[in-house]
């Protein structure tokens, strides 16, 4: 929307340069908004868990400063490993004491479950933000002379962000949700019945590092199983907030 009104010397300010070459579709400062969305929607995935154990009985979580959003309280190396290579990650998993809760089985698949809700419930709200302010952007890309260009680039760069952020939330709910330790569908598929938590202990769980790595790695046409589960979700997201699709092209 903003890129074209930018000067192109202001525009060397935001542009990423990969390989020599400058990428234009996009600003360099749009993937720091992104990358720091990202990191705080985990920050708040696991503050979600923390607040969850501690509504249903245990404070383990509350007595080792992980009730909070604070990122390096909630920090995974494979999880943030993930973030720079994949775009997608969690954090460190958030101690849970089960003996504090009054039905242990039910909560523990509670407080796993809060941590993908809180996703959608980001994912809502940045939709949201980003209807809402869609017309007052109009505005102000058409009263670009009361503004300079670096300010222009960093409104730009910060509204786009806000649907990218929102669609990799959705992307992080439906990641987490896989039946893979230590994601938090680890515990919330067995709750359904014992059967299925023995299926997953016996064949699911020993090999959860490698059926996370075979659903990231695209072996499909440039796509992972992951991305073919997310993009029905996607796409209805898309369409709730009615981004272009050269947008995310």
């Amino acid at each position: 929307m903003f890129w074209q009104l930018i000067s192109p010397e202001v525009q060397s300010l935001f542009v990423p340069i990969v390989n020599g070459q400058a990428i234009t579709n996009v600003s360099f400062l749009f993937w720091v908004f992104v990358f720091i969305g990202i990191i705080m929607s985990i920050a708040l995935h696991e503050f979600a868990h923390a607040w969850a154990a501690h509504k249903l009985g245990d404070d383990t979580a509350l007595y080792l400063n992980r009730m909070n959003i604070n990122p390096f309280n909630h920090f995974d190396v494979f999880g943030f490993c993930l973030i720079i290579f994949t775009s997608i990650g969690y954090g460190k998993p958030v101690p849970v004491n089960t003996q504090n809760f009054r039905n242990p089985r039910r909560d523990l698949m509670l407080v796993a479950l809060a941590g993908p809700m809180s996703n959608v419930l980001i994912a809502l709200i940045l939709a949201i933000l980003y209807i809402v302010l869609y017309p007052f952007i109009g505005q102000i890309a058409g009263n670009t002379q009361s503004l300079n260009g670096i300010l222009v680039g960093i409104a730009s760069s910060l509204f786009h962000s806000l649907s990218y952020i929102g669609m990799t939330n959705i992307y992080l709910m439906i990641f987490n949700m896989l039946p893979f330790i230590p994601l938090d569908g680890s515990k919330i598929w067995g709750y359904i019945h014992y059967k299925v938590e023995d299926f997953l202990q016996q064949y699911i769980f020993p090999y959860s590092l490698f059926l996370i790595i075979l659903f990231i790695i695209p072996i499909f046409g440039g796509f992972s199983l992951l991305n073919i589960i997310s993009m029905p979700f996607l796409m209805m997201y898309i369409l709730v907030i009615n981004i272009p699709i050269s947008i995310i092209s």
